[in-house]
């Protein structure tokens, strides 16, 4: 599979002599976090939410006087389009690059985020209502559960470490947010594909299960856009960890919720249910 066949075509961009302001106003628009950087028609960067949100925190920062050339990273991930996925996907996950910007002619056409990774990998893995039967879809969710308790693990072991003073901690930290995010995003993707529409096949108040989680969904991506962006712009390492540790609590009480209103075995069954036991 080429990698325009994944690639958002004509992503919007920046030049390097616009505001961090217009950019800001850009990826709030649109609702992304990565914006090649091009002059004269030729890709010269990539600027990212977290550039801007660093520098949007610096004492004497105006967003509107401050280009995006001090805020763009020159070195970029560029491929043609016809680049096989799996050399792209290897190279990301080889060197930690979170896009790969299309180029084709010297112009870019595309852009392919490490979201965009994790859809592909979905349907690869068979995200699919059409392969899964209920029962699957209950262990394909939990085991992507267990996979999230895991890095929240992981992320509380880092900020205690940094809340004991530990200073090498917090550039992991930072990281472990950045991850966060990319697997929250993939987890919601994952659930959206097919645990959404399990639930609408169920019998008894099946499309009332299913738009609750749709619900649930709208509202956690809009938590998780405000706080994990309020943590990119966070300059101390102690408030950072201390949010990130409440956040890991919230997730894991979704996560144990969820199990109990949604995955449960007498809900998703591979038999017809006898009785409803939404709401029970």
């Amino acid at each position: 599979m080429p990698l325009e066949a994944v690639m958002t075509a004509l992503p919007q961009v920046v030049t390097p002599k616009e505001s961090l302001a217009h950019a800001r106003s850009l990826m709030d628009e649109h609702g992304i976090h990565h914006l090649p950087v091009v002059e004269n028609g030729r890709l010269r960067g990539m600027v990212r939410e977290h550039d801007l949100a660093f520098l949007e925190t610096r004492p004497g920062v105006d967003p509107e006087k401050v280009s995006v050339a001090d805020a763009m990273t020159a070195n970029v991930y560029a491929v043609a389009p016809d680049c096989p996925l799996g050399e792209v996907f290897g190279t990301m996950a080889d060197h930690r690059y979170d896009a790969v910007v299309v180029v084709e002619g010297g112009d870019v056409i595309g852009i392919v985020t490490t979201v965009d990774a994790m859809r592909v990998l979905a349907g690869l893995l068979g995200a699919s209502t059409g392969d899964l039967a209920p029962s699957q879809v209950r262990e394909r969710i939990q085991a992507d559960h267990q996979r999230l308790l895991g890095l929240l693990d992981q992320i509380d072991a880092v900020a205690r470490r940094v809340l004991d003073g530990d200073e090498d901690a917090e550039p992991r930290l930072r990281q472990w947010a950045k991850d966060l995010y990319g697997f929250l995003q993939a987890h919601l993707y994952l659930e959206n594909e097919i645990l959404v529409p399990a639930l609408a096949d169920t019998p008894g108040f099946g499309n009332e299960r299913a738009e609750a989680l749709r619900q649930e969904h709208r509202e956690q991506g809009a938590v998780f856009e405000r706080v994990l962006g309020r943590l990119a712009r966070t300059a101390l390492a102690e408030p950072l960890a201390t949010e990130l540790k409440e956040l890991s609590r919230s997730l894991r009480d979704d996560i144990a919720r969820e199990e109990r209103e949604f995955l449960g075995a007498d809900l998703l069954r591979d038999d017809v249910m006898p009785s409803d036991t939404f709401g029970g």
